[in-house]
Order: C-alpha cells, then sequence, then structure tokens
C-alpha cells in the first residue's frame, strides 16, 4: 500500500534532503579564504564529507523505506535510524559552523533552508506515528479473527 500516508511524509523526508543537497544553507558578503566551509562564499551540505554522509543516509533510508509496506516493522526501523543519521547530520553541522566562527572576519547570514532539516525531522516523526497506527490496526484486525 504504497499510497498510505505514512508512504507520502517519508517521500517528503526524502525529497526534502534532496532539496538541502542543491540549496545553500548560509552565505557571506565576502569570501572567506581562510574558512573550510565559507572559502566560496556560501555554505552547503557538501562542504563536508560527513554532513553530506548523514543527510545522505537519511534521505536515502526515507526513500527505501517507503517499499517496505509490506514489514512495518523493518519500515520503522529505516524510520528511526533516518532520524538518527538526520539528528547526527545537524549536529555535525553546528559543530563544523562553530569550529569556523573565528576563522571568519564577517558574520554570515543563515537562509530560509537552514531550518528544512527541522521539517525532514518533522515529517519523520509523522511518518512513524503512522506506522505505528498502521501496525495498531492491523493487530485489532488480527484479534477479531
Amino acid at each position: 500500500m504504497i499510497q498510505r500516508i505514512q508512504s507520502l511524509f517519508l517521500l517528503v523526508a526524502g525529497l526534502l534532503v534532496g532539496l538541502l543537497f542543491n540549496v545553500d544553507l548560509a552565505t557571506v558578503t565576502d569570501v572567506q579564504p581562510q574558512s573550510l566551509i565559507f572559502a566560496d562564499g556560501k555554505f552547503t551540505l557538501l562542504d563536508n564529507i560527513g554532513l553530506s554522509l548523514f543527510y545522505g543516509i537519511a534521505g536515502l533510508l526515507s526513500i527505501i523505506a517507503i517499499f517496505l509496506f509490506n514489514n512495518r516493522k523493518l519500515q520503522s526501523l529505516l524510520g528511526r535510524l533516518a532520524g538518527i543519521s538526520l539528528i547526527l547530520g545537524s549536529i555535525l553541522g553546528v559543530v563544523v559552523f562553530m569550529k569556523d566562527s573565528p576563522n571568519m572576519t564577517v558574520s554570515p547570514q543563515d537562509t530560509l533552508f537552514i531550518y528544512l532539516p527541522i521539517l525532514v525531522l518533522v515529517s519523520l516523526l509523522l511518518a512513524l506515528r503512522f506506522i505505528k497506527k498502521d501496525s495498531q490496526l492491523v493487530k485489532s484486525m488480527d484479534r477479531l479473527r
């Protein structure tokens, strides 16, 4: 049942993570050659291999979980792992940003896309909620038989 609501939330999470790879999360007015992440004037997920890895895993697990609608237990596990990967990636992003802050002469301006991981996490949490509801519905139907 790919048309289930949890599949839509997982699809939204996967697409939003894909969008994160194509946008600037923060920018600076002047190029900062001494900075690791603002050397080109913008901060993206591709500036750090760890960020790319964690967010890539989160997006991939979200998309894979869509097709596991027959195995709700595994679908839920992949959704949780995607959420954990997203949280770890966000923590790493903050650490990389803070570590690089002393090297900068101007303050960066964040874009609206910096808050997109929060929407991804909310989408994953809603998907997990509906997976749980679906599982409970199946269990209650089995009891009636």
